[in-house]
């Protein structure tokens, strides 16, 4: 009595703390002297004894831990202790000197002694609002303040959850501190000391009554403010705020614990929150969960006390009769409406309150929760029966999406399995296509071998054929129809060698190992090639006189001089054999524009529009009959040339025939490069 006196109105009798010291020496229960330690220690934490206080509780909280006293004295007792270390932080930052103690000494300490302050509170959820409060100011201390204002706020909220009057108003008195120390929103500061000198006044604290009016009058110099017109704060009613039928205690319970058992996925973790959710928001002795057999198989039922120890489900008294009738009404029909016996009395079981809610979802019946208590009569009123049926209904929209849950993981685990087994025939697979794709690179590397072989070898053989074809022209002379037949059979083997080296030069373009050098062709090359390449049997034959139309300004190239004489030959060999006779061929060239423009022309059977791009593709044939191009490898090689070279080529028709068009892009300098560069 004389320690609650030291407490609430502050009168501190130096003698008759002595000789409660003293008497505490001669105390033999360790509970009961670690008890009283508490409140010594607290009423120096509030007479600002800190040193005292300090000593104290280095002495009494190893004791604690030591003889694992699990109490709600060991949990004041931890929150104490922070409560102090904090002042002293506190005390530091603003140049005072309250404990003599190594500041990283403290904050070690804090930390432990607040991580099995939390721990604690576990058991006993009241002293959540010290233990946020405690880590509000260690926050503020380390500079964070936002995230102190968060769990001051938090710490209110904790307080006023289980009516903790006293307690509230500490919380809002350390926040205006907080606020004031450190300068963030000073008017906010004020307000909190007038709240908590409502509470503090409806109390009947004294001690703290005086200090917040001391606070409230430092503060009220640009107030006008009348401490004895602040009206009293009304008491505590369990129906205010609340639904009909449920305490506003019970209702705060029942949302916290529905937003926990809300994150939880594993059905065997969610049976055991539902079964202790149920036994705390009705207050039940014992609960034993089961699970319809049909729905849920292979969850096993479980069984816990008050205490939220789990216990043997043959250890709770069970009314077997009401589990039955609960099984017989909810398995027809799925009304949700718990069932309720009063003061059962069997041959095995006496009962005084027991309560049968079952678990729905829509029209499936899931199970049942049984809660028991065989010392109340009276137990499980209206706000209970309630309570349960929300948690109840809660439970089966959860419990049904857990096990989709579950069911939905095992799906993934074999999805994942099959995966698995087909990446594994795809890796196989892509080591059959690798092999597969080695042996078709040496397959075409030896088809090269063989293709460049047998271009030699033709090209051998029609150079042969010419060279007799030559020495046999020399010994008739006189013969003119042979003389003929020697020119036209000089020119097959001269198209033979051509389209022999199309094939390799082509082949080397696709390998990209075509090596371009550059050189600088003028109108002079050109007029060279066209007259060598423009004197042929087949236009004698045709009476077509090919011509050169000399440019109007210099015009130079930068090309490769092997590749451009093979592209004109091919141009000038598809004229002599396609060309009607009598038609004009000639050369031109465009040098003034941004591109320099070599354009071949004939005059035959203009080609139509949908066969111009045909026209330069591999082993095109065109399909109109009013055209001669047959299939070959001429127009796709100069294609294949002029990209090498950068440049471009295109098919013009009009009314007087058709242009091959060949345009290249202007050059400062010449080089020399391969086709894959």
């Amino acid at each position: 009595g004389n320690l609650c006196r030291f407490i609430m109105t502050g009168t501190l009798d130096e003698e008759e703390y002595i000789e409660i010291q003293s008497s505490l020496r001669n105390v033999q229960s360790l509970l009961f002297h670690i008890e009283a330690g508490g409140y010594l220690l607290q009423t120096e934490i509030e007479h600002s004894d800190y040193q005292r206080a300090y000593d104290r509780a280095v002495r009494l909280l190893p004791m604690i831990l030591r003889n694992s006293i699990n109490s709600e004295y060991q949990v004041r007792g931890f929150a104490l202790f922070c409560m102090l270390i904090c002042n002293k932080l506190r005390g530091r930052r603003r140049g005072l000197e309250r404990i003599s103690a190594r500041g990283r000494t403290l904050r070690m300490k804090f930390l432990f002694y607040c991580v099995i302050h939390g721990i604690s509170c576990f058991s006993y959820p009241a002293y959540w609002g010290v233990f946020f409060r405690n880590i509000a100011w260690y926050c503020a201390l380390q500079g964070k303040k936002r995230r102190a204002a968060f769990f001051f706020r938090k710490a209110i909220r904790a307080h006023h959850r289980y009516a903790m009057r006293f307690e509230e108003a500490c919380s809002l008195r350390d926040y205006g501190e907080f606020l004031e120390e450190f300068a963030l929103i000073p008017g906010d500061a004020y307000d909190r000391y007038v709240e908590a000198y409502e509470l503090f006044k409806w109390c009947g604290a004294r001690l703290y009554i005086d200090r917040m009016e001391m606070k409230i009058s430092a503060g009220t110099h640009d107030r006008s403010m009348d401490l004895t017109a602040i009206a009293e704060v009304p008491v505590y009613t369990e129906q205010e705020d609340a639904p009909e039928g449920i305490n506003r205690m019970r209702f705060e319970t029942l949302v916290d614990v529905s937003k926990t058992i809300t994150e939880i996925d594993e059905p065997a973790i969610l049976l055991r929150q539902i079964l202790s959710a149920m036994i705390t928001v009705t207050g039940a002795q014992y609960g034993c969960l089961f699970i319809n057999k049909l729905t849920y198989g292979d969850l096993e039922p479980i069984a816990m006390s008050f205490e939220g120890k789990e216990v043997a489900v043959a250890d709770v008294p069970v009314f077997a009769d009401l589990i039955r009738k609960v099984n017989e009404i909810h398995t027809l029909q799925c009304s949700g409406e718990p069932i309720l016996e009063e003061d059962v009395e069997t041959d095995s079981v006496s009962i005084r309150s027991d309560l049968c809610v079952p678990l729905n979802w829509r029209e499936k019946y899931l199970g049942y929760v049984y809660l028991v208590n065989d010392r109340v009569l009276g137990l499980f009123g209206e706000g209970a029966q309630k309570g349960a049926m929300v948690l109840a209904a809660h439970a089966g929209i959860l419990l049904e999406n857990a096990y989709l849950m579950r069911k939905q993981k095992e799906f993934n685990e074999e999805l994942q399995q099959q995966v698995a087994s087909q990446t594994e025939d795809i890796v196989h697979k892509n080591q059959q296509l690798e092999e597969a794709n080695l042996k078709l690179i040496e397959s075409e590397r030896m088809k090269g071998i063989l293709s460049g072989t047998l271009v030699h070898d033709i090209k051998n053989y029609a150079a042969g054929i010419t060279g007799n074809l030559i020495y046999l022209n020399r010994r008739i002379e006189d013969d003119p129809k042979a003389q003929r037949v020697i020119d036209v059979v000089c020119e097959t083997c001269s198209d033979i060698t051509s389209l022999a080296s199309n094939l390799l030069d082509i082949a080397k373009m696709d390998d990209g190992k075509m090596v371009i050098r550059e050189e600088l062709l003028d109108y002079g090359f050109f007029r060279e090639v066209a007259g060598k390449f423009g004197r042929s049997t087949l236009f004698e034959e045709k009476e077509i006189h090919p011509c050169i139309i000399p440019p109007e300004e210099d015009f130079v190239i930068a090309a490769d001089i092997y590749l451009m004489e093979r592209l004109l030959q091919n141009l000038y060999s598809n004229a002599a054999k396609y060309a009607p006779r009598g038609s004009r061929v000639e050369l031109r060239f465009d040098g003034a524009g941004e591109e320099q423009v070599i354009c071949f022309f004939n005059s035959g059977t203009p080609i139509p529009d949908s066969e111009k791009e045909i026209l330069f593709e591999k082993y095109a044939r065109l399909q109109s009959r009013h055209s001669h191009y047959s299939k070959g490898l001429g127009l796709f090689f100069c294609r294949l040339v002029m990209n090498a070279h950068r440049g471009r080529i295109w098919l013009d028709t009009d009314s007087a025939g058709n242009y091959f068009k060949l345009a290249f892009p202007r050059k400062n300098s010449i080089r020399t490069y391969s086709i894959a560069s």
